[in-house]
């Protein structure tokens, strides 16, 4: 078993200094939404996207939805406390309204089911990553990630850095990812005698699902690539030569293999 590297447990060591970072900070927000009272006795909740003095305002509600109020039918508009923050009732969870996460920390936690081809016919493993993200933008994060992936030599914890981001400000969502950079060998199979790591890259396409709370979910299929070295030995198979059976020795193959595979992932945005 190869040691894990002192600057990857440094590195996964940050990362979950943010991710608690962010739960501490976020347990300290107290939250807030737009009110509009009007003059009929109606009230709008939710976060004003657009005011136009003396014409009319524009307020997005729980589940996305956008109202449009002319100024004379309007009382007063106030900020407060939402009701699902001052009263624990699930009849109030329909007026929490959906985390766009626009900007900021966040957490990455994903699933991977990988799909390829060998002498044996179509194979499946699978891996687990773990980082975090930061939104620059609505639509676009930087993101830096590791984990454990299994391939063919042995298994792999990649050191990644990438973007990820979604097309349409929406509860569903197109989203795509892409990222690359060093896959290092953690493990190595019985028969493998050298085993070196080398590039990895991957790149994708799915559906960015937003939630009531702080998480978000993805679901995507994409194309993953880790290029390695490695020294192995292959044992051909024996054979009946009419009176004994005859197994040939070991042959030992040496070179760099491109381990190429088709990824489902399923993931969790914290």
């Amino acid at each position: 078993m190869k040691q894990i590297p002192s600057f990857l447990r440094l590195f996964t060591a940050l990362i979950l200094m943010s991710w608690a970072s962010w739960g501490e900070l976020s347990a300290q927000t107290v939250p807030v939404e737009d009110v509009i009272y009007l003059r009929n006795g109606g009230i709008a909740r939710g976060k004003i996207v657009e005011q136009v003095p003396h014409a009319y305002v524009k307020i997005e509600i729980p589940g996305g939805s956008s109202l449009i109020f002319n100024t004379h039918e309007i009382l007063r508009i106030t900020r407060e406390t939402p009701l699902y923050a001052l009263h624990n009732l699930k009849k109030y969870a329909p007026l929490k309204p959906i985390q766009y996460h626009e900007h900021g920390l966040y957490g990455i936690l994903s699933l991977h089911w990988n799909f390829y081809e060998n002498n044996w016919g179509t194979q499946v493993s699978m891996g687990l990553q773990g980082g975090a993200g930061y939104k620059i933008r609505p639509n676009l994060g930087i993101t830096a990630v590791t984990g454990i992936e299994g391939y063919q030599g042995g298994n792999v914890m990649p050191l990644l850095a990438g973007v990820q981001g979604r097309l349409l400000h929406k509860r569903i969502s197109p989203m795509y990812y892409a990222a690359a950079g060093y896959g290092f060998p953690v493990s190595q199979r019985w028969n493998v005698q050298a085993y070196q790591g080398g590039l990895n890259a991957q790149a994708g396409v799915g559906i960015l699902m937003y939630t009531r709370s702080r998480r978000s979910w993805t679901m995507s299929l994409g194309y993953k690539m880790q290029h390695t070295y490695e020294e192995f030995q292959e044992f051909p198979q024996g054979f009946w030569d009419g009176f004994n059976w005859i197994q040939p020795p070991p042959v030992t193959v040496t070179g760099t293999r491109l381990n190429q595979r088709i990824a489902f992932t399923l993931g969790l945005n914290l």
